[in-house]
């Protein structure tokens, strides 16, 4: 790697931008905490160095050489290039960029530090009755034990898929609120929580820990807000104080009545261009994975199930025949349909732009 260093300082502006006391973002802090966040990728088939940084310009400023230190070059040329031309909101949205991308690989470290000190353990977890029911498939049986920790993975996975556009006080009052219905159920059927001990890997219980801590509720409360983000993914059950959840019924087209602005911040959290989820709205996109379509489902002003997203993407694409055969119901003839990936590479979209939009 030719550079990889601490933006700490864009970070804390970050911070402070959440409360609005953050400063205008200028040219030189942003120009510093670029050189010392760039990373550096090998294209063995070409023998080209590149050298990176996320956030800049249309997906990421990129430096390409014979040699690394070539690269480096480019890469510092291109960069005061982009900082030249750039306006003020520009400046203020990759300090954003920079920072988020900083705070992530912050938390990347600290995760694999909490699971370094522990191995594969078993933990109490007190799961609501009408939880454990809905998981294990029919009333009075117990979920395995693996059954419940890929629950509260896949929870985990839509948390953070919506927590870009969601602060801590808004994450931590669907927390509470999905408490407070549990709760009020409970009483209703005049039952109590059911204890069980969970083994599942140092990892995952990292990532538990963390995320408890960040929000600032207690662990067993969050696990059984993700189990409910779960159940409510799979349509097993409703989410109440679900983050973003509004009484109104989410549409059949989940991009009915959705405005141009609110098309373009669904885009935007979802880390993609317009043109890729236009081709989602307009359902020529097959095999839509399901971490995407639970990122698109959470950033939508109605949140919708990611089997929805992944349903609708696939609507009015025409089906390879192999496929058509297991579809439970054919789609609409049409476009024939592309993957993820085919559709944004025929976007624009980079490799790297590629792999951050799927990523977790």
């Amino acid at each position: 790697m030719v550079g990889h260093g601490d933006v700490g300082q864009a970070h804390e502006k970050e911070g402070a931008s959440r409360t609005g006391a953050a400063a205008p973002a200028t040219r030189t802090e942003l120009e510093q905490a670029a050189r010392v966040a760039l990373r550096h990728d090998f294209h063995e088939p070409s023998k080209t160095h590149i050298v990176w940084c996320p956030g800049i310009g249309r997906g990421a400023a990129k430096g390409f050489g014979d040699a690394a230190d070539e690269a480096l070059r480019m890469f510092r040329r291109r960069l005061k290039e982009l900082l030249d031309t750039a306006a003020p909101s520009d400046l203020e949205r990759w300090r954003h960029n920079l920072a988020q991308d900083q705070a992530e690989r912050l938390r990347e470290a600290l995760v694999r530090s909490l699971a370094a000190r522990e191995r594969v353990g078993e933990y109490s977890l007190g799961l609501d009755p009408s939880q454990t029911a809905l998981l294990a498939g029919e009333p009075g049986s117990v979920p395995s034990n693996e059954r419940i920790v890929e629950a509260l993975r896949e929870g985990l996975a839509i948390l953070r898929a919506a927590a870009r556009d969601r602060t801590l006080d808004e994450m931590r009052a669907a927390v509470a609120d999905h408490e407070r219905a549990l709760r009020e159920g409970r009483r209703d059927r005049g039952d109590a929580p059911v204890y069980r001990t969970v083994r599942m890997d140092a990892e995952t219980h990292a990532r538990l820990q963390l995320q408890a801590h960040e929000i600032g509720v207690k662990l067993q409360e969050l696990c059984r807000h993700l189990l409910g983000l779960h159940l409510h993914l799979h349509g097993l059950a409703p989410a109440e104080g679900d983050v973003g959840t509004t009484s109104a019924a989410a549409p059949s087209d989940p991009f009915a009545n959705l405005d141009r602005a609110a098309f373009a911040k669904v885009a935007k959290a979802t880390r993609m261009r317009k043109a890729v989820l236009a081709a989602i709205r307009d359902g020529r996109v097959v095999n839509l994975p399901l971490v995407v379509a639970a990122r698109i489902g959470a950033a939508m002003p109605v949140p919708v199930p990611a089997n929805d997203v992944v349903g609708h993407a696939a609507s009015g694409a025409q089906l390879p025949p192999a496929m058509a055969a297991r579809a439970v119901g054919k789609p609409t003839a049409g476009e024939r349909g592309m993957t993820l990936e085919e559709v944004a590479r025929d976007a624009g979209m980079s490799a790297e732009e590629i792999k951050e939009m799927l990523s977790e």
